[in-house]
């Protein structure tokens, strides 16, 4: 039995890997047992999502990446990062068809949101909790890729994703970005709006939720 006072700490990771498959998450987070191979749909969102953390973070400076350099830092990050564990489970798909569809993903995003003046970004890779209970032995955690603000102080959570087959998020990624929305609830800016980005196709989908709240998300 869980001593009353130790302190459950749930993620949207979390919930989706016991939806999926029980017993996978109780191999990595009751059995704390690390998976043997890393698919390369989640290391090639991994690179991606370091590209895009530092084209906002040099934004910050003043500095505009430009598009290729972007790429080549892409391709550092890749080989850097990349190890012999790295599983391609699509028959007929390759390595290089994965690198390439990366460099794509890059490309899609740049052109479609250059000079990247529509709001300005307030945090990046930021952490968020918030109780699931009156008496916070419950907690949901996070982290938001990018928070910005727009011109008419309007809040923007972003959660950007490379996914070929997602066009438009499906329920997990609703119930995602309204956890979300709850972390930074109440909110000093004016309103809240949720960006879901499917880099591949390079079109944002936002959607404002009907006020989640903690009761609702749980």
């Amino acid at each position: 039995m869980r001593p009353r006072s130790e302190i459950v700490v749930y993620s949207h990771s979390r919930l989706e890997s016991f939806t999926k498959c029980r017993l996978k998450y109780k191999f990595k987070y009751l059995d704390h047992i690390p998976p043997q191979r890393e698919g390369i749909e989640l290391f090639l969102g991994n690179r991606v999502h370091n590209v895009l953390e530092k084209l906002y973070r040099d934004l910050w400076t003043g500095r505009v990446n430009r598009l290729d350099e972007l790429k080549e830092f892409y391709a550092f990050r890749w080989n850097e990062e990349w190890h012999q564990q790295i599983h391609v489970a699509r028959t007929g798909e390759t390595v290089d068809d994965y690198f390439a569809y990366g460099l794509d993903c890059i490309d899609n995003f740049y052109r479609e949101n250059y000079p990247f003046k529509q709001s300005r970004t307030v945090a990046l890779e930021e952490k968020v909790e918030f109780n699931l209970d009156s008496g916070g032995s419950r907690r949901f955690q996070g982290y938001v890729d990018r928070r910005a603000s727009r011109p008419d102080r309007t809040c923007e959570i972003h959660d950007y994703k490379t996914s070929r087959s997602r066009r438009s998020p499906g329920r997990s990624e609703l119930i995602q970005l309204s956890l979300y929305q709850v972390a930074f609830n109440p909110c000093t800016l004016r309103s809240k709006r949720s960006s879901w980005f499917p880099i591949s196709c390079a079109a944002e989908k936002r959607f404002v939720s009907s006020s989640p709240t903690v009761t609702s998300c749980r």
